[in-house]
């Protein structure tokens, strides 16, 4: 009995400190000037990056320092979107539209654009393209859809593209296997992969 009151004790004493962690910090608002909608996906010291709808519904990428805003546009693409930042680069994918060439994964550099796209990943067709999720110094992780329509995970370091398939990934109820990279910290990647019966798990690989 004395072993039960002591882990009830524990356990309210952790519920209290978990409630005060809650309580503690500022929540901040943050909205595009002007948009519809707004996502932060990636944060990098003051600076954030994500996406927004204008009132068109075009959706856009942006980079937000806490006192300027900047619009992400891949030249030419029918819509942008930004999700990883590290310093003054951003990743993130864009669309050539319906009658374009699927998704793409980029970087941006702070001046110009230059395209990413796993070798011999097809741009057609469902679930097809390359889209980045993460960035850290010259490393990029992110996924892109195979030839046979299964999602699979990237690490890219600027020279060599390496799959990263979760190794309990498995073909789930769509019949296709799928794992996707989001973020990355020096050799340290996060992310999902679906099982069997179509869930969806995170994973943590420090390859």
């Amino acid at each position: 009995m004395r072993t039960k009151s002591i882990l009830v004790s524990a356990a309210v004493g952790l519920v209290f400190c978990v409630g005060n962690a809650r309580a503690d910090g500022t929540w901040t608002t943050i909205d595009y000037p002007g948009a519809t909608g707004t996502a932060i996906f990636g944060i990098s010291g003051d600076s954030m990056a994500g996406y927004f709808y204008d009132g068109s519904g075009s959706k856009h990428g942006f980079l937000y320092d806490a006192t300027t805003w900047t619009a992400l546009d891949y030249p030419g693409a029918y819509l942008t979107q930004a999700n990883g930042i590290d310093g003054s680069k951003v990743v993130g994918f864009y669309d050539n539209g319906p009658a374009g060439s699927g998704e793409h994964g980029f970087v941006y550099d702070g001046t110009s654009y230059t395209s990413l796209a796993y070798p011999g990943a097809p741009t057609t067709g469902m679930g097809a393209g390359t889209w980045a999720g993460g960035i850290s110094g010259n490393s990029i992780v992110g996924a892109y859809g195979d030839s046979s329509g299964n999602g699979r995970g990237f690490l890219y370091d600027g020279v060599a593209w390496a799959t990263l398939d979760a190794p309990w990934a498995e073909s789930g109820p769509t019949g296709k296997s799928v794992t996707q990279a989001y973020g990355i910290d020096g050799g340290s990647i996060v992310g999902s992969y679906t099982d069997s019966a179509g869930n969806s798990h995170g994973f943590l690989y420090d390859g």
